[in-house]
């Protein structure tokens, strides 16, 4: 799950210096350390110690080779996806039904807007130029006909 863009934007940057088992194992130490910081029984701490195991145990290899801006960029995604959690609770209670969940789409729409038209004009842009030199190249390279 993508819980948001910034969560989204590091965990892809971290897939770029790191192996995906290591990547996911690093992004899920947020939920993990929030779930023993809001635990209130000493368990919580046998429990997560488990679960990390079992992550590194299922993530395969690539443990020997940590990139540390990679590494940088997974804690990212870790802390934001804990962040994450902490703001839908707090949406939860402070708005009844789906209230908080249609707000927040809105929210998310509007400051999203300048750089979706931003991305949208690179890419006719780029499509352009692109159109511009590959009908140069096929002037240039044309032999006239006979």
């Amino acid at each position: 799950m993508r819980p948001g863009a910034p969560s989204s934007c590091s965990f892809y940057l971290a897939l770029e210096r790191l192996a995906l088992g290591v990547t996911v194992t690093i992004e899920v130490l947020g939920p993990l350390v929030l779930s023993i910081v809001a635990s209130k029984r000493a368990s919580a701490w046998l429990w997560a110690v488990l679960a990390f195991a079992g992550g590194v145990a299922l993530g395969g290899g690539g443990w020997d080779r940590l990139d540390p801006i990679g590494v940088l960029y997974a804690l990212g995604a870790a802390a934001s996806w804990a962040f994450y959690i902490l703001a839908s609770a707090r949406v939860g209670r402070e708005f009844p039904k789906l209230d908080g969940l249609a707000i927040a789409m809105a929210v998310g729409a509007v400051v999203m807007l300048p750089l979706e038209i931003l991305g949208i004009a690179l890419v006719i842009a780029a499509s352009i130029g692109a159109v511009r030199s590959s009908s140069r190249a096929a002037r240039e390279t044309a032999e006239p006909l006979p």
